[in-house]
């Protein structure tokens, strides 16, 4: 019985055990739960938090996390689930979020301040995109890499607007093409406030700046140039049996030059006359001392009036009676503003014997060859003449056939070299100078020419000196009205290759004899182009190991360039990439389109990282183009000596 008591009792205690050890077990279990929901819940609270998703209630219930609480919109409720998926699975995760409808989203306006100078570069906005304004600073950092750069800008993170990508990659090219500029970016326009050097330049920034336009931006573009410094400030203006006429004319304003050609046309002068604005003239009333002058002039009825800076010259002609002469030099003294110094005269009339030998022209053809004939004094003389003339317009278009007269009136080299300097800037025309007088005809690429010539000539010949020069300006000639687009630069240059292609010896870098022709007309053609950044492609088909065909279209591309400089093209804005057998426009398995794949070809340049997406515009002839077979039908032939 003892044994059965006993027995008892340690069954009673294994059984109080166990129940204390499930016990035990049960709130461990209970607590390690709390535990991980506690942890897991602040876990995910404090990820959110970190986001700014502070406005989420995070519960744990079990194995499941909960999210609460009020999403201002739809994008947030979706960014704090993705953001609590980061560490919990999807299954074990509750969206229990509610949407505030009452709430309206204010999307911030997006934009960007551009400011450009010598002193540095300066940027100022508001960008929907941290990852494009580190690219955008990359290129600014570029284009000033040792200037400063100041960055004022702020991001938001709310999606960019349409249009936003667009317009802001028009705003970086603007400002890499403009060194003095304000550039303003928003999502649907972009205004551009800028400066040039020069009015060729303000044409050509406008012409790169409208090929570069999308089509669907809004641009304003407002491009100044400085008004000209005009040195010496000058006026002329004679006449003669044929009539009165300007030779040049300088105005310090609106406001002057309409005083200015208002007095020439009451002296006989045509409406159609011009006078050049610009700075330097050396009195605020000038326009009152060369409408005195024109007054002067005209009341002579034959004879010139001068005005270089504040220097004033009057002449009359051999013919003028002295006592009128003095009459009108009086009065024009008495109305010259005081800081103008009058000198006037009458010329003597050179020995008929002079008038009749002594001799000397020089013709500028359309061509630029030059032709140089007459007299001149001596041998020194002589080869100095030519030297100069072949420093202005080549060595190659000048040709001479002078004589030397020993007995030629004194002055006669300064009239040789200063008719010659005035030539040069005219596009063809001719020059005579005589004992009395220096005469040029010309036409003019330039519309303000005709007052650089006087200038010239007046300054060279000094007071006494004598000059008639008729210079028109050919609007057809002017580089910078016909300039092309360079969108019609490239369509150009991509006609040139199709009619013609440019060949090489066999496994060789050395241009083949027939593809001067082709040479030749892409010279000519790039001369006339404003400049754009330009990428010669040399491309060979996939015959031969691919680094040597590499190597070999590489050294091509250079030999293309420099047979363009040869050609005296513009080549600052060339660059030779050899692109192997990388971007084969023919099947390789032929041989018509292996000849095809064996190209140059002209494009707009681009990052290396956008090469293979470069438009071909090297084309073969159209004889001989091939079918376009995609690049990886294209299938590798037996090894054999790569050509090109």
């Amino acid at each position: 019985m003892f044994e059965n008591k006993t027995k008892l009792y340690t069954n009673g205690i294994t059984l109080l055990a166990f129940c204390l050890a499930a016990a035990l077990s049960a709130v461990v279990a209970i607590y390690s739960v709390a535990f991980f929901e506690t942890r897991m819940s602040s876990e995910v609270r404090d990820l959110l938090q970190r986001q700014g998703l502070d406005w989420v209630k995070v519960d744990g219930d079990g194995m499941i996390t909960r999210l609460q609480g009020l999403a201002p919109n739809e994008a947030a409720r979706f960014r704090a689930i993705n953001q609590a998926n980061r560490l919990v699975d999807f299954g074990r995760l509750r969206d229990e979020l509610e949407m505030n409808t009452n709430v309206t989203l204010n999307i911030p306006r997006f934009s960007l301040e551009m400011l450009r100078n010598d002193d540095g570069i300066s940027l100022i906005g508001l960008m929907p995109d941290p990852k494009a304004k580190a690219e955008m600073l990359k290129k600014v950092i570029g284009l000033n890499p040792n200037g400063q750069i100041t960055d004022l800008i702020e991001i938001a993170q709310f999606p960019a607007p349409k249009g936003w990508d667009k317009a802001l990659s028009f705003g970086i090219t603007a400002l890499t093409l403009l060194p003095r500029s304000k550039i303003s970016v928003a999502s649907n326009n972009v205004t551009i406030i800028a400066i040039a050097q020069s009015g060729d330049e303000k044409l050509r920034l406008q012409s790169d700046l409208a090929d570069q336009k999308p089509a669907a931006l809004q641009v304003s573009i407002t491009i100044s140039a400085p008004r000209p410094v005009i040195t010496p400030f000058t006026f002329r203006m004679s006449i003669d049996e044929t009539g009165p006429r300007i030779e040049a004319c300088s105005a310090d304003s609106t406001k002057a030059q309409t005083a200015i050609l208002k007095a020439a046309q009451a002296a006989g002068l045509p409406k159609s006359e011009n006078c050049t604005i610009g700075l330097g003239a050396p009195s605020p009333r000038w326009a009152q001392g060369v409408i005195a002058g024109i007054e002067a002039v005209r009341a002579l009825g034959t004879g010139t009036i001068t005005i270089s800076d504040a220097d004033v010259y009057l002449m009359g002609d051999s013919n003028t009676p002295p006592e009128v002469f003095e009459d009108v030099e009086a009065n024009l003294k008495a109305n010259l503003p005081p800081v103008f110094s009058l000198d006037a005269g009458l010329p003597q009339k050179p020995a008929a014997e002079d008038v009749a030998q002594s001799e000397f022209s020089a013709q500028l053809r359309p061509d630029g060859q030059v032709r140089l004939r007459g007299f001149l004094p001596d041998l020194n003389l002589q080869t100095a003449v030519k030297s100069y003339a072949q420093t202005l317009f080549g060595a190659q278009n000048v040709f001479m056939a002078s004589e030397i007269d020993p007995g030629l009136p004194r002055g006669w080299p300064a009239q040789v070299f200063a008719a010659l300097k005035a030539l040069a800037l005219v596009h063809h025309g001719q020059i005579t100078v005589q004992a009395d007088m220096v005469r040029m005809t010309g036409v003019s690429a330039k519309p303000y020419a005709r007052d650089s010539v006087a200038r010239i000539l007046s300054d060279q010949l000094g007071r006494d000196g004598r000059f008639e020069a008729s210079v028109t300006y050919d609007q057809e000639l002017d580089p910078t009205v016909i300039l092309p687009t360079s969108e019609a630069c490239l369509t150009q240059l991509a006609d040139i290759l199709v009619k013609d292609k440019i060949t090489f010896e066999p496994a060789s870098t050395a241009i083949s004899p027939t593809a001067r022709k082709v040479l030749d007309a892409l010279a000519e053609t790039l001369k006339k182009c404003p400049e754009i950044m330009l990428e010669i492609g040399g491309h060979t088909d996939a015959v031969g190991p691919a680094e040597s065909n590499r190597g070999l279209s590489q050294a091509r591309a250079e030999a293309v360039l420099v047979a363009l400089q040869a050609r005296r093209a513009p080549v600052a804005g060339l660059s030779a990439y050899g692109y192997g057998e990388d971007n084969p426009i023919a099947n390789n398995a032929t041989e018509a389109g292996r000849d095809a794949n064996r190209r140059i070809s002209i494009t707009r340049r681009k990052d290396d990282t956008d090469r293979e997406n470069t438009a071909i515009l090297g084309l073969i002839n159209d004889d001989e183009r091939p079918s376009f077979a995609p690049a990886q039908d294209a299938m590798r032939p037996k090894p054999r000596p790569s050509s090109m």
